[in-house]
């Protein structure tokens, strides 16, 4: 439980690296699902479920990375359907995107 509150695993979880939650992969696919639901990169490792022969560990975690989906949506309903129709636009001193950019007209 201290290593939880650890520099390394503080730092992981402040810069939205989810390497905590790959380790956890081990517990039936429950962390790989987690992990995949915040980054899509970790979705990876099901494949390697599937090579390795761990149907239920792989189900579990297209389980998972599903339920993160849903609770997203659950929570934020809106921000869940919008996407952008285009890539934003730069706009600042030489083009610079700055904090300001979705203000900046077209």
């Amino acid at each position: 439980m201290v290593g939880l509150v650890s520099q390394p695993v503080l730092l992981n979880a402040t810069i939205g690296q989810v390497n905590m939650l790959l380790v956890l992969g081990d517990v039936a696919g429950i962390g790989i699902g987690l992990a995949a639901g915040i980054k899509l990169v970790p979705g990876i490792f099901v494949v390697y479920l599937l090579i390795t022969r761990q149907f239920r560990a792989a189900a579990i975690a297209v389980g998972t990375f599903l339920a993160t989906i849903a609770v997203g949506f659950a929570g934020l309903p809106r921000d869940s359907r919008s996407r952008p129709s285009s890539p934003p636009r730069p706009c600042g001193p030489r083009g610079a995107r700055t904090a300001t950019a979705a203000t900046c007209s077209p």
